[in-house]
């Protein structure tokens, strides 16, 4: 069991988004300090989304030029760094939900954990946005998909079946029905 897949980040995916953000960040101030800005046009939109365009230019030019992998599964857990900085504990997941995208080299999969858990997570203010709690259950869940990575996916999500016997499956259609407000979408292993 001491095997580990890793799945890294394509580096123009990244890059595209940090150059996006830094361009929105641009706008942000121009709204503030430019032509247009100042008052309150400034104060009530201009400020808030610089603040929260360059956090996300920095969160995505770390993620872009730091070392190692987005996405790492091995024998003591799960980590995703675009969900937190530490390593999520096989021990402390309580549900893995794989979501049926219909492509063999795509994974689409929710973790739910104890609130508890999940606040124990080093997470900064983009890391905590990803997070979410289930109405029903009352657990902490995110969702960790390979969008823009690169790596042996089928290994990967092999992996978190071997290490998560309670996973279940749910298909694309099935959670369109339940997000649409019908409770009918079967569940199937």
């Amino acid at each position: 069991m001491g095997e580990t897949v890793e799945l890294r980040q394509v580096g123009w995916h990244a890059a595209r988004y940090a150059l996006l953000s830094a361009l929105m960040t641009a706008v942000c101030v121009a709204i503030v300090i430019g032509p247009f800005g100042g008052g309150l046009l400034g104060v009530v939109v201009g400020l808030p989304g610089a603040l929260f365009f360059g956090a996300g230019t920095v969160a995505l030019l770390r993620r872009w030029l730091g070392s190692g992998p987005t996405v790492y599964a091995g024998p003591d857990g799960v980590r995703d760094r675009r969900l937190a900085e530490d390593l999520i504990p096989w021990s402390t997941i309580q549900a893995m939900e794989f979501i049926d995208v219909h492509d063999p080299n795509a994974v689409v999969v929710s973790l739910s954990l104890q609130p508890e858990a999940a606040d124990a997570l080093r997470r900064g203010p983009l890391q905590q946005m990803q997070w979410g709690k289930d109405p029903d259950t009352g657990l902490a869940s995110a969702t960790v998909a390979d969008d823009g990575l690169r790596g042996d996916v089928p290994a990967f999500t092999d992996l978190l079946k071997r290490h998560h016997p309670n996973w279940t499956m749910i298909t694309y259609e099935a959670l369109a029905e339940q997000v649409l407000g019908s409770q009918d979408g079967a569940r199937r292993r």
